[in-house]
């Protein structure tokens, strides 16, 4: 039998990047029995193992990766990856890559993800372009509420790209968005409302789209949002027991 509700996250495209602020809230969700699930695509798990066995085998190879390495190496690396590739059981989700955008690959990598999970209702609890995959997926009949934080309404150094913003108006689930006042994504602002449904919340908290450490106060005003959207059961941890 499946879990009844569960929570997904869903980072962002730089898996380098973490924020201790998130941790904070997924560890406290953890430890309070909500069962928590971090989404990551089957094939970039496998790319993972892949480079990791490449590694392994052929260190020299591995590393060349880039125009600053030998032309023959980086030939040689992308064969073997390749071959390596056509030899997993995730094939066929590699080659869906080759030729779909890189927007609607997410999204129905994170569709299947959230489909194939064990609860019958999940709550979507996003940061920066975790929140675009989500959000287009609002539909999908087992989500019941997404929390984007950082929602990256522009890229800085881009031009405005419509498939950011486009479809937010139709997320017809409840919907939080955790904005920071210096996020260079695209600052809570009286704009978004235009382009958001009329029952969308915006909580602004005092940081950047990193959502470094934060103050107590900034903190207990998020995860009491977080909680209404959520609907935590009674017990759960409050804010200053999360930053102590």
């Amino acid at each position: 039998m499946p879990n009844s509700v569960g929570i997904i996250f869903v980072g962002r495209n730089n898996r380098t990047k973490r924020s201790d602020t998130l941790e904070k809230v997924e560890a406290a969700l953890k430890a309070d029995g909500v069962s928590v699930h971090s989404f990551t695509a089957p094939r970039i798990i496998a790319s993972d193992r892949i480079n990791k066995r490449l590694a392994q085998l052929w260190p020299a190879v591995a590393a060349s990766f880039d125009r600053t390495h030998p032309f023959h190496l980086r030939m040689l690396r992308l064969l073997l990856k390749g071959l390596m590739v056509l030899c997993a059981n995730e094939r066929w989700d590699f080659a869906r890559a080759l030729f779909l955008p890189k927007s609607l690959t997410a999204v129905q990598e994170l569709a299947r993800f959230v489909s194939r999970s064990p609860f019958r209702k999940v709550h979507l609890i996003t940061h920066s372009a975790g929140g675009i995959t989500a959000t287009k997926i609002s539909k999908h009949p087992k989500i019941v509420s997404i929390c984007c934080f950082g929602y990256p309404f522009k890229h800085p150094e881009h031009p405005s790209e419509s498939y950011r913003v486009r479809h937010l108006a139709e997320v017809s689930k409840p919907f939080l968005i955790v904005q920071g006042t210096s996020d260079e994504y695209g600052p809570p602002s009286p704009s978004l409302r235009a382009i958001l449904p009329p029952h969308a919340q915006i909580v602004a908290l005092d940081c950047g789209h990193d959502y470094a450490t934060i103050s107590d106060a900034e903190f207990e005003k998020m995860w009491i949002a977080l909680q209404d959207l959520i609907a935590e059961p009674k017990g759960a941890p409050n804010a200053r027991q999360l930053q102590g």
